[in-house]
């Protein structure tokens, strides 16, 4: 029987084909020695992908063909069920039940490649034609034992081929795939950025007064789903011009906030999106990697000042246009500085900081307060509200010396104002409102 036919016995063998995958290999193997796949071969090729029975299968298939040959093909497709399907429990990132097909691929007698069986591979890299595991003809699934056949279908027909085009985004995830696959680089970092982008797209397009989309039944449902088009374009982008997507996407959600200085951490889906900004992944796309794009547009937006990591300036906010009104606020900020009357070195001793180090000091409330006092008198600034009505700030405040005498912009203020306890950062806003009150 077949089954007993020890691997010296198989006159032709074939070699396996760059990237081929495990299956397509065994099929080609023996149609070349005039045999179908043995059941006990098919059962052999699935248990190789289970951890219960993979030594068995293991045993079976280098048997077989022997492990010089059928080794390297078991190990590449072992590490992408390891680093890639079992690390994401997405319905979208596992072995199609099918395999995708190019008819063209096969007029020619290529082998099947494991490419095309990658979650999110919708390209022949070849002949760049959509990939099908269906019959154009009566919609049957390809069965895993006619990769080799011309003939893919029952109803006689043997075309899988798609009419429709490979679109630019298609073809960019199937040679991010291909190029990662090349140079031994951990799939899953693909995978996981995709993964990502379809949260980051959830973030700026569901309706924040829902309430519901950081729930963990709502972010499974929308990890669930596969990412597509959208997620593509996205990171398919280099750096530089990821960097103005996202910061297109901050300005988004807070195109009807009048604030000129926010915290990342505020409204719900800006809580959302800070998260995912913080939990960004590495993935490299064409040379340029999400960490770099991300830390740009962070960069771009963020007031710059120490242990002030969560406040940035609004995203619609450039830097040109920041400039003439900080600028602004400088000379302002000048004038009204030199009105305070710092504490004496006494009291500055006694003075409770919240800590030596500056990266240490920042609290969530903290940094809401500071951005509260910071908006508070940048609008004034722009109002040009003159700094002798600031009456209740000048007698009831004693600011450090250090504040008064350094603090001359608006992130030296705020990298001074964030040192101050609740308390009184509470307190200096209170006064603040009282005097803009009664001016």
């Amino acid at each position: 029987m077949v089954d007993q036919i020890p691997a010296q016995a198989y006159p032709l063998r074939p070699e396996p084909a760059q990237g081929e995958s495990l299956r397509s290999y065994c099929q080609r193997f023996f149609s070349a020695n005039g045999h179908e796949i043995p059941d006990h071969v098919l059962h052999a090729l699935t248990s190789v992908r289970s951890e219960e029975a993979h030594d068995d299968g293991l045993d079976v298939l280098q048997a077989i063909f022997g492990p010089g040959r059928i080794n390297p093909i078991l190990l590449s497709e072992r590490g992408i069920t390891i680093a890639v399907l079992r690390s994401l429990p997405n319905a979208w990132c596992s072995w199609p039940a099918t395999p995708r097909r190019c008819e063209k691929c096969i007029r020619e007698g290529l082998p099947h490649l494991l490419l095309n069986d990658l979650p999110l591979s919708r390209i022949c890299q070849k002949h760049g034609s959509r990939l099908a595991n269906a019959c154009t003809t009566c919609n049957r699934p390809t069965s895993r034992l006619q990769l080799g056949r011309r003939r893919l279908c029952e109803c006689g027909q043997s075309s899988t081929e798609s009419d429709r085009r490979a679109l630019p985004w298609e073809r960019w995830m199937t040679d991010t795939l291909s190029r990662l696959m090349r140079s031994a680089v951990d799939l899953s970092d693909f995978y996981r950025a995709m993964a990502w982008a379809r949260l980051l797209r959830e973030a700026v397009r569901v309706d924040a007064s829902a309430g519901e989309w950081l729930s963990p039944s709502r972010v499974a449902k929308v990890s669930a789903t596969a990412p597509g088009r959208w997620e593509a374009v996205l990171l398919m982008q280099s750096a530089p011009r990821l960097a103005k997507r996202i910061v297109r996407l901050l300005r988004r959600l807070r195109r009807r906030d009048p604030r000129l200085l926010m915290c990342l951490d505020e409204g719900e889906q800006f809580i959302a999106l800070g998260k995912l900004l913080d939990e960004m992944p590495s993935m490299h796309t064409s040379g340029s990697s999400i960490t770099e794009a991300v830390t740009d547009a962070l960069g771009q937006i963020r007031l710059g000042s120490a242990g002030l990591s969560s406040v940035c300036f609004h995203p619609s906010l450039t830097p040109s246009m920041r400039a003439p009104q900080l600028e602004m606020f400088r000379r302002w900020w000048q004038r009204l500085r030199r009105q305070l009357m710092p504490c004496d070195i006494a009291a500055e001793l006694r003075r409770p900081l919240k800590a030596m180090h500056v990266e240490n000091c920042q609290s969530r409330e903290g940094a809401r307060l500071v951005a509260t006092i910071l908006n508070k008198l940048w609008n004034a600034a722009l109002a040009k509200r003159s700094t002798g009505r600031f009456v209740a700030l000048q007698s009831r405040w004693q600011p450090p010396l250090q504040l008064v005498s350094e603090a001359d912009t608006l992130e030296a203020l705020g990298a001074a104002l964030i040192l101050l306890p609740d308390e009184e950062l509470a307190y200096v806003g209170a006064l603040i409102d009282a005097d803009l009150c009664r001016a």
